[in-house]
């Protein structure tokens, strides 16, 4: 049976636990097996460097123990998704796993975030590359949902991004078997 653990800030909801046990059973539903950060028992829990380093070693072996990393890729506090999340896919890209992304809702390209995030105060060159103002630095300008990097593992993993968690969900057991399929040859 395929095991998938859930990359995202769905951990930092209040209802994060129900949350947890809504998408472990919709995969349940399709025979897979959904591995949530909070499955982790973090003894002495309290908020300090030394349960940092607990929760980060227990997600690393729960990484490790499933074959695909499945990645809620919803801008999180900001333009950009999780940063812990991005920390997982790229992780699990690099470890050989199977990493699938998806967003919830209608998510505006990265650009456009960005520049929003800037208030519009930008200049955009005829040649497509679009300056801060306020900093002048570059905004990425490439017609990704995010940073070009993220879409680059996804897929250097096999994977996919997809337009919502459903949609995703339907896909792990063909983008798996796709993956099983391409390491045999």
């Amino acid at each position: 049976m395929v095991k998938v653990y859930f990359a995202g800030p769905d951990v930092f909801y209040k209802d994060s636990d129900q949350i947890a046990e809504n998408k472990k059973a919709a995969l349940q539903a399709r025979e897979i097996t959904g591995i949530y950060p909070s499955d982790n028992k973090i003894e002495n829990f309290s908020f300090s460097k030394e349960t940092a380093a607990k929760i980060f070693q227990c997600n690393i072996d729960l990484m490790d123990e499933c074959d695909v990393i499945l990645a809620n890729m919803t801008p999180w506090r900001g333009p950009s998704m999780d940063a812990g999340t991005i920390s997982e896919i790229v992780y699990g890209a690099t470890k050989g796993k199977l990493v699938i992304g998806y967003y919830e809702g209608d998510v505006p390209l990265y650009t456009e975030r960005v520049v929003s995030h800037y208030k519009g105060k930008v200049s955009r060159n005829e040649n497509g590359s679009i300056t801060a103002l306020e900093d002048n630095t570059s905004i990425e300008n490439f017609e990704q949902k995010d940073n070009l990097m993220i879409p680059g593992f996804i897929k250097m993993s096999g994977g996919k991004i997809y337009n919502s968690f459903e949609e995703a969900v339907d896909n792990i057991q063909r983008l798996w078997n796709e993956k099983i399929a391409q390491q045999q040859k």
